[in-house]
């Protein structure tokens, strides 16, 4: 692409969602918005827990390319709203997203993952197919016997908000450093970003909460209805991740039918950020083929 056809791409927006909770009350979503070059189906774009939209800022316009695309904010995270005692589980932040394309007119999508935001694709294609066209699914959290140990500590540690405040700053870029085969590719703005979204009272306490619905039995009841979704699914997955053992993206095509794994060497958990140029190029391989 020669820098003539990069700068003609129309700019993101920054958008604001309001999707209605079963509680009656209103929730706001915040998303960046790619508007398509030409024509295409619509993509979403869910961010892994403990990030933000932020994470797809290398890849969200190249996809763009495909149809327009939205990257969320998920609820307690970034800049979308914090309420305490909302429903963070990922078939509850699925039926959330939902809401919001059908706020933005938006119907049927391809749903596309990282880790948390995976798992939420997946829960969108078990409940509601008609609003998934395909599905990619990137380092997905899919199995609550598959999650890592970080995940359990943050659930049932006393205090662990208080100490994810605290130490927002160097807790995300230890966090980022460890899931980065090549530190060099840690950027030092999403090491900021991320942790000032940490150090606010509302992210951690939701940080807490997602974590601990992870563990509430949805994926479990989850899982069994995989080998019902139907749509295309994209499995991509960093040979060197050390968050998501390569076991679940085997199990994960075991179980949906009409899945094929792509294997990123040398990559960990967040490809799209760590080498974004590859992600981008597997991700518009497989949109090419809807």
């Amino acid at each position: 692409m020669t820098q003539g056809e990069e700068n003609a791409r129309p700019p993101v927006q920054i958008v604001r969602v309001k999707v209605s909770e079963p509680d009656g009350h209103t929730a706001s979503l915040a998303a960046d918005f790619a508007p398509a070059a030409g024509g295409g189906r619509a993509i979403v774009l869910l961010h892994a827990i403990g990030l933000a939209r932020l994470s797809w800022e290398w890849v969200l316009p190249r996809l763009a390319e495909f149809g327009p695309a939205w990257a969320f904010d998920l609820l307690g995270f970034g800049d979308s709203d914090k309420p305490a005692g909302a429903d963070y589980r990922v078939s509850a932040q699925a039926d959330r997203i939902v809401a919001a394309l059908d706020s933005l007119g938006v119907g049927e999508a391809v749903w596309l993952g990282n880790s948390l935001g995976a798992a939420i694709g997946l829960a969108a294609a078990v409940h509601h197919p008609e609003r998934v066209a395909a599905l990619a699914l990137i380092a997905p959290a899919a199995y609550r016997e598959m999650l890592p140990i970080w995940a359990r500590l943050i659930a049932r540690l006393p205090g662990a908000p208080f100490i994810v405040r605290l130490g927002a700053l160097p807790l995300t870029a230890g966090a980022l450093l460890y899931t980065f085969i090549d530190p060099r590719r840690v950027s030092p703005r999403h090491v900021a970003a991320y942790a000032r979204y940490l150090s606010n009272p509302g992210s951690a306490a939701a940080l807490r909460a997602v974590a601990q619905a992870l563990y509430s039995g949805d994926m479990d009841r989850l899982a069994p209805h995989y080998r019902e979704v139907r749509c295309p699914v994209l499995i991509l997955q960093g040979t060197r991740d050390r968050i998501v053992p390569p076991a679940v993206a085997q199990w994960l095509l075991r179980d949906l039918p009409q899945a094929r794994l792509e294997w990123l060497e040398g990559v960990g958990h967040f490809p799209h950020e760590e080498a974004p140029d590859r992600a981008a190029a597997a991700l518009a391989a497989f949109l090419e083929t809807l």
